[in-house]
């Protein structure tokens, strides 16, 4: 048991090092218009007028790439306990995306839904 918690935190360690790399990387990319300076809650709403979708589609659009970008590596890296490094990232980048006001708050309760369900299977009979 105690084994499985240390490979579960070496994943999470893991998994945090990488999201600390992106936001560093972010962090150095500084764009300065002629009006005004980037701001990271209008990533959705250039990215939608670029594209000439409506700007709630490119909200949802700007957090499947960031998702994309950020999963891939950890589907590649972690080999066990996969689901809780999923589930762990999930959370942190949900979290980011209502902090910067791309998603609304909801998204996040339907993925907690979600996961509460997938282990309220695993839970069946644990307490009878």
């Amino acid at each position: 048991m105690i084994k499985g918690k240390m490979e579960l935190k070496k994943y999470a360690i893991m998994i945090l090092i990488c999201c600390l790399i992106a936001l560093m990387f972010i962090s150095l990319v500084y764009a300065q218009g002629n009006e005004t300076d980037v701001n990271l809650q209008d990533v959705p709403k250039n990215l939608a007028r670029a594209l000439g979708i409506p700007e709630y589609a490119g909200k949802l659009l700007t957090c499947a790439i960031f998702i994309f970008w950020l999963l891939l590596p950890t589907v590649i890296f972690v080999k066990k306990h996969i689901e809780y490094a999923l589930i762990l990232e999930g959370f942190l980048l949900l979290g980011f995306f209502i902090a910067v006001q791309w998603i609304e708050y909801w998204y996040m309760l339907v993925f907690a839904l979600i996961v509460a369900g997938f282990w309220a299977s695993k839970m069946k009979g644990v307490f009878y």
